[in-house]
């Protein structure tokens, strides 16, 4: 009769070890899980209230325009002008033109100005990176002046080197079984002289030194005007950016100013005259 089936010799009993691993790996998965989950919900808490503070900030921001109504505002304070400006212009008679003039000149010479500003800025800009090249190029001729001023010492350092080496192919060829260290070690030297070492006559190395000294002198010639440059274009930056601000301050001030000077001079020129005149004063004397 067949022994009866045993299922224990088909699956045996698992390993107690392998299934102690087999938890910690599990307990030790489902820490650094929750530790990442703990770390995302972290983060998205955060992002949830910075959301909900700009929704907030939304609301308010969207009810305060609604309750404003500054279209509306603005566009009966507009037609309250457009309503006067007729009755003030006539105001002025015969002087209504030349305020025009004051006026109209006035905003160009700020527009001249804002441009100018921006020139100068731009070609600052071009300068400051010319600069920063001149810097780059001049570190650059110092340190090739620097290696080369250095290469006696270096020389000597390579030579003790090599002169090592040169003793170990000599120890090396006296015992046969170090016949492949000598020829390995003599080849090192051989690749050394080929690869590495610049050995220039005393005549070359004069010329290098001086060559390289030059270039230095040259880099620093040339940073030096890229530095000049850079000091008088911010300079006449901080010129017409003052005028700017001079002109932009208070405007009215200004055009108040303006059609004094202008009403003075009409005292002892006649109308077409003095708005010439005017024109061109302006164009020079207050355009930066």
């Amino acid at each position: 009769m067949a022994d009866d089936f045993d299922e224990s010799n088909v699956n045996p009993p698992d390993d107690p070890d392998a299934v102690l691993r087999e938890l910690k790996n599990q307990a030790d998965y489902g820490k650094l899980f929750a530790a990442t989950l703990a770390k995302d919900s972290t983060s998205i808490d955060k992002a949830v209230g910075e959301l909900t503070k700009n929704r907030a900030d939304i609301d308010k921001s969207e009810k305060d325009y609604v309750t404003g109504d500054y279209l509306k505002k603005f566009s009966e304070l507009r037609a309250r002008i457009d309503d006067k400006w007729p009755c003030l212009r006539r105001v002025l008679e015969e002087n209504a033109d030349l305020a025009d003039l004051v006026i109209r000149t006035f905003r160009e010479d700020i527009l001249q100005a804002g441009k100018k500003l921006e020139e100068i800025t731009e070609h600052l800009t071009r300068a400051q990176q010319e600069l920063d090249s001149r810097t780059r190029e001049l570190a650059d001729k110092q340190q090739a002046l620097k290696d080369l001023l250095t290469l006696p010492a270096d020389l000597v350092k390579q030579l003790t080197t090599m002169t090592g080496l040169e003793k170990r192919v000599q120890d090396a060829a006296q015992d046969p079984t170090r016949a492949f260290e000598a020829y390995a070690t003599a080849d090192e030297i051989i690749r050394q002289f080929e690869e590495e070492l610049f050995i220039p006559t005393v005549d070359e190395f004069h010329r290098l030194v001086f060559a390289r000294w030059g270039e230095v002198v040259r880099s620093q010639r040339e940073l030096a005007k890229a530095q000049d440059k850079v000091s008088k274009l911010t300079g006449k930056k901080t010129t017409v950016e003052q005028a700017v601000k001079d002109l932009s301050n208070d405007r009215i001030a200004e055009l108040l100013r303006r059609w004094t000077s202008a009403l003075l001079r009409s005292v002892t020129s006649s109308p077409d005259e003095e708005r010439v005149e005017e024109a061109a004063e302006w164009a020079t004397s207050t355009s930066p």
